[in-house]
């Protein structure tokens, strides 16, 4: 945005008359409230003045993507060159702790897996609150077909506060390789990042 005037430290000059003050003061104000309105606030004349987003970090759909060795499973796994496999016949459960700041919202969840046979999996997304209790902010169980598919939440607002372990588990009870899972999330501002 073009502002109305150059700035100008130097005026006005000592030998500008006196009775011209007040024009000098407008100019000024006008000058610092195109600046602030261009570069921090919404609107001078608010009070309490309120930050533009993009300085106090507004973020939507940041993106966490979490690599399939993150993952800890309880039983005995394959690691192959891109991803992790598990054994035909044998039921695997893996989880990978979610660690994300207090106040920020998860809009999705996946899971990228390939199957070899029909195999059932379970893809969770979960915290443990300080009573110990589980709960499932998404649980989904799919048995299609083979191949490689994103297993997800679809769209969820699921808010983070304290006191929550999150984290993200998968449960397959066949020939499946994971390659990856992942979280979208919004912040609301600088003051919940990661």
């Amino acid at each position: 945005m073009p502002y109305t005037n150059v700035w100008n430290s130097s005026a006005p000059p000592g030998s500008q008359a006196a009775n011209t003050a007040d024009d000098e003061f407008r100019k000024f104000r006008l000058d610092l409230e195109e600046r602030m309105e261009d570069k921090f606030v919404t609107d001078i004349t608010l009070d309490p003045l309120v930050v533009k987003p993009e300085i106090l970090g507004n973020v939507t759909g940041k993106a966490r993507i979490i690599h399939f060795s993150g993952f800890t499973f309880d039983t005995l796994m394959t690691f192959e060159n891109a991803s992790v496999r598990g054994f035909l016949g044998v039921t695997t459960k893996g989880r990978h702790a979610l660690i994300l700041p207090v106040g920020v919202t998860i809009t999705s969840a996946y899971f990228r897996v390939e199957r070899f046979s029909a195999a059932t999996i379970t893809a969770t997304l979960s915290y443990v609150d300080v009573a110990q209790v589980v709960t499932n902010v998404f649980s989904i169980t799919d048995t299609t077909s083979t191949g490689v598919a994103d297993i997800g939440s679809g769209a969820i607002a699921h808010a983070v506060t304290g006191f929550r372990a999150y984290y993200l588990g998968i449960i397959f009870d066949q020939d499946v390789r994971l390659y990856e899972a992942g979280v979208t999330y919004n912040v609301p501002d600088c003051r919940n990042t990661l």
